[in-house]
């Protein structure tokens, strides 16, 4: 994706998150607010891969 672009709805979505309003409605319907920038949320889902890539090795489960 253009990095212009996920800065942008980055941008926007760091704002609306830091309403406290908008947090309000969010813990409401049970989701927590957690506001990361793109490389965070990156290190996050690779770090989760590897995580469940190990219990799936593990377990020995195959999809199709």
């Amino acid at each position: 994706m253009n990095p212009e672009v996920v800065a942008k709805l980055n941008a926007a979505a760091g704002k609306a998150l830091a309403d406290p309003k908008a947090q309000e409605q969010l813990k409401t319907l049970g989701v927590l607010p957690n506001f990361s920038t793109p490389a965070e949320f990156a290190a996050r889902i690779a770090a989760d891969r590897a995580v469940y890539a190990e219990i799936v090795a593990k377990a020995n489960l195959t999809f199709r």
